[in-house]
């Protein structure tokens, strides 16, 4: 890290609230444009991060490093949220630059077990949809990913993997989001947990495990990363877990 990028961040860090970036210079003494680029490289590298707010009626950004800053910001009454960022939870996010959106889509999609849509990949990677959009058009575009259309959606996947989806019903979504949760547990606790018979949870077990999101262990079911993949893309809405 250069010096410029480590007397910044150590500013933020100091820092009891978020900070424009005109008060970063104010506490560096670093001139405006030479800030902006440590931050921006900061932000890229998920060292800090950044919010909207509206100071007197004007769009501009805090920069933070710990969510307690901006909350201490918020609390001081100077600036305040968009109103449609107020509807929001959390308020705020880490700052992606493209290119690391797009690394993180093909690293998803090389780890699902099947295609996945647009809203799985945002849910999965807790991005924004317009955002994920945007970075599977430009992946499509430079042949680095595929899609294919559905009746409904369209489904996006890595070159030389199944362009199928897995038939994966209500009982295996629970079964995934538990071992998911729990990392391993027996085909009588899921029954159990689940309110199904075991002789269903047994089978529906067996089908994951030939889909290699799945497989047992001294006694016990354990969910693969790509398990885990589908389990997060698969969660319902809010679920964060």
């Amino acid at each position: 890290m250069w010096e410029h990028e480590f007397r910044v961040l150590r500013a933020l860090e100091e820092s009891p609230v978020a900070l424009k970036a005109k008060e970063v210079v104010e506490k560096t003494g670093i001139d405006k444009v030479a800030v902006w680029t440590a931050l921006r490289y900061l932000a890229r590298r998920g060292l800090v991060k950044k919010a909207s707010v509206l100071v007197r009626g004007s769009l501009a950004y805090l920069w933070f490093v710990r969510e307690e800053q901006l909350r201490n910001r918020l609390a001081r009454g100077d600036v305040k949220l968009p109103r449609g960022e107020r509807r929001k939870a959390p308020y705020w996010r880490n700052v992606r630059s493209r290119r690391a959106l797009r690394g993180e889509i093909i690293t998803l999609l090389g780890q699902a077990p099947m295609p996945l849509s647009a809203e799985e990949i945002a849910k999965a990677l807790r991005a924004p949809l317009e955002d994920v959009r945007r970075a599977l058009r430009s992946l499509v575009i430079s042949e680095e990913i595929l899609r294919r259309k559905g009746s409904k959606r369209t489904f996006y996947y890595m070159p030389g993997t199944p362009s199928r989806r897995l038939a994966i019903g209500p009982l295996a979504k629970g079964i995934l989001a538990l071992l998911a949760k729990w990392g391993r547990a027996s085909s009588t606790r899921l029954a159990r947990e689940l309110g199904r018979s075991q002789r269903a949870v047994w089978f529906s077990l067996r089908r994951l495990e030939r889909d290699g999101l799945v497989f047992r262990h001294g006694g016990l079911w354990v969910i693969t990363e790509a398990g885990r993949v589908l389990a997060r893309a698969l969660a319902p809405e809010g679920d964060k877990s």
